[in-house]
Parts: structure tokens; sequence; C-alpha cells
């Protein structure tokens, strides 16, 4: 499984925290790629994964398609920054999910808010996940769309489809799912797969 991770240079203080997370994965084998956007200088040594540091100039998606092509996987996980996995069976249930259903083309999961939140934050989460369930289309859990930072993808059944790197902040990804779902292939939301999500209305200062 490969892990992308495009992450902007004010959020290095929250990334550090969920490579620390990663460490603690358990049964399976991964390699993580970290786009940093953009380029400074950023060291994390583990034993638990190979970590590839890249570098992008403009957004998020430019770095999300640098990923992408630079994964070794056909399984592509995306992660923001701020997402840290606090179940250590993680990145191994994505993989299982995926590879037991190969009519599937896109998986996806949910954010929780930090213990202790702010109220804000709360509110936050709460209004994403309605937008989240908005495009959910059956019983199932098959959707139009999933969050940018929790989901993966099999680039075998992309069909060359890529983000759109002229988008560069927010829901810049939504195009990319919208692309997919048009095209016929399957998509699903997982709430299972589930991260903390640690925004910027929950960090000091």
């Amino acid at each position: 499984l490969s892990l992308v991770i495009p992450v902007y240079t004010q959020d290095l203080g929250v990334l550090r925290k969920t490579l620390e997370a990663l460490d603690f994965q358990k049964d399976v084998s991964f390699e993580v790629i970290v786009v940093l956007n953009p380029p400074v200088p950023f060291e994390f040594k583990t034993q638990a994964y190979d970590l590839k540091i890249l570098t992008s100039n403009v957004g998020v998606n430019r770095a999300r398609n640098i990923g992408l092509k630079e994964s070794s996987c056909d399984i592509v996980l995306f992660l923001d920054a701020d997402c840290q996995p606090t179940d250590s069976d993680f990145l191994k249930n994505y993989l299982v999910r995926l590879r037991n259903e190969p009519e599937l083309t896109a998986l996806g999961g949910v954010y929780t808010s930090p213990n202790q939140s702010s109220v804000y934050s709360r509110a936050y989460h709460s209004i994403q996940i309605e937008w989240l369930y908005s495009g959910v289309v059956n019983r199932n859990l098959s959707t139009q769309f999933l969050l940018g930072g929790n989901f993966a993808i099999k680039k075998s059944k992309i069909d060359k489809t890529i983000f759109d790197d002229k988008i560069i902040f927010g829901g810049s990804e939504v195009g990319f799912f919208l692309e997919l779902y048009a095209k016929g292939l399957k998509m699903r939301l997982d709430p299972a797969l589930t991260v903390v999500h640690t925004s910027k209305l929950d960090r000091p200062g």
C-alpha cells in the first residue's frame, strides 16, 4: 500500500504526529510519500515503513498528483497531514476491504474531533459529516464523493483520472470524485475507517 500525505509547511507539527501514529500500524507493509508545499527542510526517522519526502510548489492537488505518480503500489491512500489514525489496523482494514471488493475504485472514511475539542471544531466536523452523507446514493453507502483527507483508490481502475491542479484550496478533490462517478466507477463510504482530524480550530495559537 502507498500512502500519500500532501502538506502545507504550516502543518509540519501535526504532520509529525501523523507520521508517529503510522509507526503503530500492524500487519501491513506500506510506503509513505510526503509532498511538502512549498519546499522546506523536514526530516523524520522511522523503521516502521519506507518514507519518501518530495516537494511541490502550488496547491494540494498538484501535491496529490505528484504522490500518485511516485507511488509504487496499486492501492494508494490519501491522508491529510492533520489526520491521525488511532486504530492500529487502520491501513490493514483499507487494504482488506479494497482487495475483497474488486468492483470498488475508491473507498473512504470519516473524520472525528480530538478529545476536548472546541465547540467550533465539533460544529465544523458535524457539518462536514452531513455534507459527506449527502453524496451517499444507496444503503450500501455507495457515494458520489469522499473526504479528501481520508480515502484510497486503485490506480488500475481510475482510467488516468487525476486531480485538477488548478484548484488550490478547500474542496479541491471533489471534481476528481465526480469525474470517477460520471464514468460509472464505484466508490463507497465506510464510517469504520476513522481518523482524528486536528483542524486549525483545535491547535494552539
